[in-house]
């Protein structure tokens, strides 16, 4: 996928040439629509030629020709993953992949490319950290890209140690040593020493992992999540989300699915702080703005920082929301498209649009 740089760098590499941009729903499952993905690019180019002119429909062509060589090897066959999108000028194929996320049928030959849809995808770099643990150890996943990764894990044993380090006695024996400690009492303070030192180090790698802009997702015993939950640092509070229902035995694909759940309900909380923060600063004379028009006015001016789109304003006013897009590219803002209850608030209060102001 593309990277937000990469994006800016294509959308400034093509703002003044013809381009075909296409992006085709392929999420489907059923054999029966094994080629529906085929009628919808026919339907979408269709729609494209009746925009023609005598001069610009032969440029178009070979546009055109350029993707359907693309989707040619998934002929008679589902297009993996669920999404697809491509870029082509007359001359070549500039860009085209898979999408590990669903987007709507969409075909256009305009100047420059249709970056607005692929704001949805940008929001899959954000690597998102996963550990499942109890007191006995950790598996630890990394999901980014729409590719899930079970790292290295951790297990309490290899915390042990030489347990003359604890004063007792490794000489069979129903007592532990210690005066009124039988080695029932011991064998679980020393399980407990060890969870506490694997929680640590567990941490350690979550924090460093997750970085400045990734999410934690914690499941496994209550107890444990609990302890590994209070020694991550502050500056992941708003990025962690516990969920007890997941356990260290779950499937790859369980723990896939598990966490496409998750990450989506602490994105939309994410989301829900960061349309608080933007609309109560566009109240007054704060660092926000509200509006189309007034977003517009900013982005022309070179002060947006965040450009906040809902999903319905993208999918409802594909032109505009195509404009606001690349006039943030075209400056290096950041971008974010806004789903749920938040997008919604969006829409109805703000016309779908939003922005964070650099100054």
């Amino acid at each position: 996928m593309l990277t937000r740089d990469e994006l800016v760098d294509l959308y400034r590499t093509l703002k003044d040439r013809s381009v075909l941009s296409v992006y085709l729903d392929v999420d489907h499952h059923d054999p029966a629509r094994k080629g529906h993905w085929r009628n919808q690019l026919r339907t979408q180019l269709s729609n494209c030629r009746k925009t023609l002119t005598e001069d610009t429909e032969a440029e178009f062509q070979e546009a055109a020709g350029h993707i359907e060589d693309a989707l040619r090897p998934y002929d008679n066959h589902f297009v993996p993953n669920r999404g697809w999108v491509g870029f082509a000028t007359r001359d070549r194929l500039w860009h085209a992949e898979e999408l590990p996320v669903s987007v709507a049928d969409r075909a256009r030959w305009d100047r420059g490319i249709q970056a607005a849809p692929y704001v949805k995808v940008l929001g899959q770099h954000r690597p998102v950290w996963a550990a499942l643990v109890d007191q006995v150890r950790a598996r630890v996943f990394r999901y980014a890209d729409g590719v899930l990764t079970e790292m290295e894990g951790l297990t309490a044993d290899r915390y042990l140690g030489d347990l003359s380090d604890s004063g007792v006695s490794k000489s069979a024996s129903r007592t532990s040593g210690f005066r009124g400690e039988t080695s029932t009492d011991l064998a679980q303070r020393l399980l407990d020493r060890q969870s506490g030192e694997m929680a640590r180090d567990l941490v350690q790698r979550l924090t460093q992992g997750a970085g400045d802009d990734g999410l934690v997702i914690l499941g496994g015993t209550t107890e444990m999540v609990a302890r590994v939950h209070a020694l991550l640092p502050g500056s992941l509070t708003a990025r962690i989300r516990d969920d007890v229902s997941l356990h260290v035995e779950m499937a790859p694909h369980e723990v896939r699915a598990a966490l496409e759940r998750d990450t989506a309900a602490l994105t939309e909380d994410l989301h829900a702080r960061l349309v608080d923060q933007v609309l109560e600063a566009g109240r007054g004379k704060g660092a926000g703005v509200r509006g189309v028009q007034s977003v517009r006015k900013a982005l022309t001016e070179n002060r947006v920082d965040r450009l906040l789109l809902s999903r319905g304003f993208v999918g409802g006013h594909p032109e505009v929301a195509n404009e606001l897009v690349g006039l943030a590219l075209a400056q290096g803002g950041d971008l974010e498209e806004v789903n749920g209850p938040p997008g919604v608030r969006l829409d109805q209060e703000v016309e779908g649009v939003a922005a964070r102001l650099r100054f």
